[in-house]
């Protein structure tokens, strides 16, 4: 299983928060950067892997409500894909 680390602190707006999720994970270039997009990708996330996000506090600092959602995306995703594992620490 691949294990791939989330620093939250690098969160600082939306857009960077999407560009840093989409490096981490080798996302496509198509990647729509927006919440309905991040949900798509995970669900449909193809290799086996634990996503272990640090600082989720940092998250919903700096992107406030959006942040929260941002996290409870990858919660959702989890439940879907069942491949993925993420540890929200």
């Amino acid at each position: 299983m691949t294990k791939i680390i989330i620093d939250g602190r690098l969160f600082k707006t939306k857009k960077r928060a999407h560009e840093y999720i989409a490096e981490k994970l080798s996302f496509p270039s198509f990647y729509g950067e927006n919440l309905d997009a991040l949900h798509d990708m995970l669900s449909s996330y193809g290799k086996p892997t634990l996503i272990r996000i640090r600082y989720p506090a940092s998250i919903t600092a700096n992107l406030e409500k959006y942040g929260e959602t941002l996290l409870r995306v990858f919660d959702e995703a989890e439940k879907e894909n069942r491949i993925i594992k993420v540890e929200i620490e």
